[in-house]
């Protein structure tokens, strides 16, 4: 939709005919304009609704944390753990490689 000052330039005789505009507003403005705020309707809530999802999936997967280790998640061969004396550094490369498929095929079926 068009603002109140857009349509006030738009459809007021004087105003309309100082900026070179006839007197009836332009459709074609006016579908822009409100194809404009319905994105930006969307876009807030797919982004409100992917904050919400992350924060449960955070949530399930806190609760879910003594299951995974007991499997030997976090522990593959493909992981890579460098121990020194002061420190230790851990790398989960196999770990992540399994956890994004499982994440794209769960979200491939939920799309389809």
């Amino acid at each position: 939709m068009a603002t109140s000052l857009e349509s006030a330039i738009l459809t007021h005789p004087s105003r309309a005919a100082d900026r070179g505009h006839s007197s009836t507003p332009n459709p074609a403005l006016l579908s822009l304009n409100r194809l404009a705020h319905c994105d930006r309707r969307l876009g807030a809530m797919s982004i409100s609704r992917l904050l919400i999802i992350f924060g449960l999936s955070l949530v399930v997967l806190g609760l879910l944390w003594p299951v995974i280790s007991e499997i030997g998640l976090g522990r593959l061969p493909g992981d890579i753990v460098i121990e020194r004396d002061n420190f230790r550094v851990y790398i989960p490369l196999a770990t992540s490689l399994l956890v994004s498929v499982i994440l794209s095929l769960i979200l491939w079926l939920a799309n389809r």
